[in-house]
């Protein structure tokens, strides 16, 4: 299982996964389910309706469905996680084919470590819905609050971590457009660039091979040659 501690940080594996993966669903939508496995599980969430898939073919049909004509990444959050996983939180616009209006999105991925590079396991894409009205605090009354509890609920504060990390998406991925050149620039300097290269697994091999065919490969974070 390749070991990235040390070498190459959350927020530089998520905005390289980002950068490619939506390279690759703008520019080869036929191949996005190149990014899961067997294992992959999704949900997609529109308003009250909601689509789960377990296997790489429904994933493949949720994703190729939502059908994007335009997409503008914001900002991209990562985060170290359980047994060497990254997760990665996603925000941003995107413009359906079908509709001539953006729509606000978040899609959180879980991407789980393998012999080389990573897989997405859990992928979460919701619509966020503008019209969400936070309701107002209650503040508490300071008289409620009983200073001497009687059990204890101190917790001693945990140290930041270094591997928390909320960054502006454009400090490594421009933003996505379905008619503009192809995203290639990053902001990782070349030598971690061309490490994770290296770890990363081999590149999307463009050709008219049945989808069907991928189903039993675990093939993650390809490498485009741009």
């Amino acid at each position: 299982m390749a070991s990235y501690q040390g070498s190459v940080s959350a927020a530089q594996v998520g905005s390289y996964f980002v950068g490619q993966y939506y390279q690759v669903l703008r520019q080869q939508p036929d191949h996005v389910h190149q990014f899961y496995s067997d294992l992959s599980s999704m949900i997609r969430v529109d308003g009250d309706y909601t689509e789960t898939a377990s296997d790489v073919l429904h994933i493949h049909n949720i994703v190729t469905s939502l059908n994007f004509s335009t997409i503008e990444i914001r900002t991209i959050n990562s985060l170290d996680s359980w047994d060497g996983g990254v997760i990665v939180m996603v925000t941003g616009v995107v413009k359906n084919k079908d509709i001539n209006r953006k729509q606000k999105f978040v899609q959180t991925f879980f991407l789980a470590p393998q012999e080389k590079g990573y897989f997405v396991l859990n992928d979460i894409f919701q619509f966020v819905d503008e019209d969400v009205v936070h309701p107002n605090l209650v503040p508490v009354a300071s008289d409620r609050i009983d200073s001497q509890p009687h059990v204890s609920a101190s917790f001693a504060e945990p140290p930041a971590s270094d591997y928390g990390f909320e960054e502006e998406a454009r400090d490594y991925v421009n933003s996505v457009h379905i008619d503009d050149d192809p995203v290639d620039k990053y902001s990782l300097p070349e030598q971690q660039q061309q490490q994770l290269q290296e770890d990363f697994e081999t590149e999307v091999v463009v050709d008219e091979t049945p989808v069907q065919e991928h189903l039993h490969q675990c093939i993650m974070l390809h490498i485009l040659s741009v």
